[in-house]
Parts: C-alpha cells; structure tokens; sequence
C-alpha cells in the first residue's frame, strides 16, 4: 500500500479519537517510506506520530519508546 494512503487512514484514525491506531498507521507509513529508502520521510512521519502521543495520547508511552528507538537507531 503507498504511504500517503496510510497516512490518510492514519489522519482518520486521529479525527475520530483512536490515537493508538493513529500511532500505528503512521509507524506503518515509516516503515513504508524506510523500505522505500526516503529515510527523511520516514523521520518526519515518526515524528508526527511522537507529536501524536505528546499532545493527545500520553498512556501511549510503549509506542513512543518504539519510536524514539526507531528514530535514534537512523542516526546510528
């Protein structure tokens, strides 16, 4: 599946209130965008997902130690 439909289920998720499924979306369109080899793409979407978390979803703290981990293991 192409990242920007991901991302655009992903974008729902988060309209309707299912921040944990919004997550995982936008870990799907990284890993996506990664295999892709569009690492900077990949990191913006991380990014946005931590942004999820921080602002919306802080018991999602699991998923954002995944993706600190992740965007740290791409500098690395």
């Amino acid at each position: 599946m192409h990242p920007s439909a991901i991302l655009r289920r992903g974008d729902a998720l988060l309209r309707a209130g299912a921040y944990a499924g919004a997550v995982a979306e936008h870990e799907q369109a990284a890993d996506v965008f990664l295999d892709g080899g569009f690492t900077i793409k990949a990191v913006a979407v991380l990014r946005q997902a931590a942004d999820i978390i921080d602002q919306s979803a802080p018991q999602l703290v699991g998923a954002r130690t995944r993706i600190l981990r992740a965007l740290q293991s791409y500098f690395m």
